[in-house]
């Protein structure tokens, strides 16, 4: 199987090229222009010009069946956010009755590392889920999520563990959750959510892209992320009162990332054909993707039944 792959230069495209050699595929670096004589696309750096069928950002793996004769099908993703979050909602919701709220949160002992090796395009969408652009479903409507401004307590697994967490820009409530509000949240310390909110409160742009520059720089030299930990975990609350919990964690999220492409870019080359939401769930049913993301050594993941609220 031939598999191009569009950024090749950036840590998550030799992650994907790294493991489509591993595998015994033939990786093709597409540093210009899409070579056609390949049996599917992986866009690792995603070009502005390209979008998916619902505009979705390109941080979250996004699938796209191509139009153009010969051409063939791509998935794009600048990072591992969102990907992961909505396959995890997805098993979750399959267990629950009458869900209505879906939160999905991220943990990672060492976003600083994270985002020092992160690709620019990695940056620039860090940004504008960080800024006035970013929103979240609510009661069935698309609302704006300023930075920091919601918070809760969200449970992780170990070593993780239970964790402050902040509202921020999601990605989950693009995809066809049949759920009335979605929201999306970043584990941080009490005196990390003060932080981010105040700069919520900045120049949502210059501010906020010049506070992460600020962390990249002082992170840099710490080395890749194939020891940083990270988790997530979604919680769906139904009408009984009652709460269904999915979760996944494991070691380098950017070797979760590019397992998770690769893994999709071998069934679209399979004869996978994504559906109009251009989601990672046109990939196939989300308990296969999860289990062979498990088989991979990337990721251990779990769903509970349904328990009781606490709160």
């Amino acid at each position: 199987m031939r598999i191009g792959v569009q950024g090749p230069d950036g840590a998550l495209g030799r992650a994907v090229m790294a493991r489509v050699a591993a595998s015994g595929d033939q990786a093709v670096a597409q540093r210009r222009d899409v070579d056609v004589d390949v049996d599917v696309l992986v866009r690792a750096a995603p070009v502005a010009a390209w979008t998916t069928p619902t505009d979705a950002p390109t941080i979250a793996p996004a699938v796209r069946q191509s139009t153009l004769p010969g051409a063939p099908a791509d998935i794009a993703a600048a990072g591992w956010w969102g990907g992961l979050g909505t396959l995890l909602a997805d098993v979750a919701l399959q267990e629950a009755s009458d869900p209505l709220q879906v939160h999905v949160a991220y943990g990672c002992l060492g976003n600083r590392r994270v985002y020092a090796n992160a690709s620019p395009t990695l940056r620039q969408e860090l940004v504008r889920l960080a800024t006035d652009e970013a929103t979240a479903r609510v009661r069935g409507q698309e609302v704006a999520e300023p930075l920091g401004e919601g918070r809760r307590l969200a449970w992780f697994p170990a070593p993780v563990g239970p964790a402050h967490a902040v509202a921020v820009g999601g990605l989950e409530h693009l995809a066809p959750l049949v759920v009335p509000t979605v929201r999306t949240w970043l584990a941080a310390g009490s005196m990390g959510a003060e932080l981010l909110q105040a700069v919520g409160r900045l120049d949502p742009h210059r501010g906020i892209g010049a506070w992460l520059d600020r962390r990249a720089v002082a992170g840099a030299g710490t080395g890749d992320t194939g020891e940083v930990r990270w988790a997530v975990v979604v919680e769906v609350l139904d009408g009984q009162g009652e709460i269904v919990r999915a979760w996944a964690n494991g070691t380098d999220p950017v070797a979760a990332a590019a397992d998770l492409l690769v893994l999709g870019a071998r069934r679209l080359a399979n004869g996978t054909r994504p559906l109009p939401s251009g989601t990672v769930l046109d990939l196939g049913p989300s308990v296969q993707l999860l289990d062979g993301l498990a088989d991979l050594r990337t990721l251990r993941w779990s769903v509970s039944r349904p328990q009781a609220s606490r709160r």
